[in-house]
């Protein structure tokens, strides 16, 4: 009795919905649905895509110009062809492999695209449209590693040692015309404020701009050191170089050198571990003039060196047979 209830009532709702405006409603939507199908599968439709390139090369060869990572093709049909995933399927990479210096023109990638998908697909654009490959040696090299710094000292403190890199040279990887300029690599900043301890970290190596140039290793190790420093002076004589005749005199003959040096190095530091000079090379013979004083010899860890006098005055000694004549200049 109870079924026979259910599908009475399920007749007679039937019979009323069938009969009602919302019917009639639903009716009407699907019919426009349909059509609104038929025009859209008359239509054409546009979509871009993004291929990978995978390109292989020969072993003990690579490529010298770094090529796209992928290739941007705009692809039209009517239908639903583009609402399908086949065709992404059959575009998800595409692998090119380079045996010799190879060009590929707009025609023959398109004729690669068009291989795999359907031929109600059309190809409208591809970007970039030419795809050039010059093969080369594929070589390594080791160069050196220089730190770019920026460091700032509390005051009376210096750095006690030169920056430490380790490691200070790496090997690089890449074409031969490439890495055969490279002569060393250089490594971002190395910044520090108020430095007044030794500092040790890690800090990333500049990249090349060609990327087809690897690196060995990314990163460096540096190590910094510091220590308090001390003033100290020396009286140091001066030298002259280049005075083929012996005949020049210096006013004066020596120059006091003020530097700055660590404490741990304070005492170790003597007047002969500094050399100055002036070069006779560059007197001009013809009007009076002041020679500037070099230092040609200096230990590396002192710093902040001051010269007093910074120029000398000379004395060019001649003889004649009658009479011998200081000339001074």
């Amino acid at each position: 009795m109870f079924e026979k209830y259910s599908i009475e009532n399920i007749k007679e709702f039937t019979k009323n919905f069938i009969n009602s405006e919302r019917a009639i409603l639903l009716l009407c939507m699907s019919i426009a649905l349909i059509f609104w199908l038929i025009v859209q599968l008359s239509k054409s439709h546009s979509t871009t895509i993004d291929i990978p390139l995978n390109i292989k090369t020969p072993e003990g060869l690579t490529l010298k110009n770094q090529p796209p990572k992928s290739l941007k093709v705009s692809l039209k049909s009517k239908g639903w062809n583009l609402f399908s995933s086949g065709y992404r399927n059959q575009l998800q990479e595409i692998l090119l492999s380079i045996n010799n210096d190879k060009k590929y023109n707009y025609t023959q990638l398109q004729q690669i695209i068009k291989s795999r998908i359907s031929s109600k697909i059309d190809i409208t654009t591809i970007s970039p449209s030419i795809l050039s490959f010059k093969l080369d040696e594929y070589v390594q090299k080791k160069i050196p590693v220089k730190a770019n710094t920026s460091i700032e000292m509390v005051n009376q403190f210096q750095l006690s040692n030169k920056i430490q890199l380790l490691p200070d040279s790496i090997d690089i990887y890449g074409p031969k015309s490439l890495i055969s300029q490279i002569t060393f690599v250089n490594t971002k900043d190395i910044k520090a404020k108020n430095l007044r301890e030794n500092r040790y970290g890690k800090i990333d190596l500049l990249q090349q701009k060609n990327k087809q140039v690897k690196y060995q290793s990314n990163t460096v190790s540096y190590i910094i050191t510091v220590e308090q420093f001390s003033e100290k002076k020396f009286t140091v004589p001066i030298k002259v170089e280049n005075d083929t005749t012996n005949s020049i005199r210096l006013t004066p003959q020596v120059a006091t050198v003020t530097f700055s040096v660590g404490l741990t190095k304070y005492d170790k530091v003597k007047p002969s571990d500094i050399q100055l000079s002036i070069n006779a090379y560059n007197i001009d013979w013809r009007e009076p003039m002041k020679l500037p004083i070099i230092i040609k010899k200096k230990p590396n860890w002192i710093s902040n060196i001051k010269i007093t006098p910074e120029h000398v005055d000379f004395l060019i000694i001649t003889s004649t047979k009658n009479t011998a004549e200081d000339e001074q200049k």
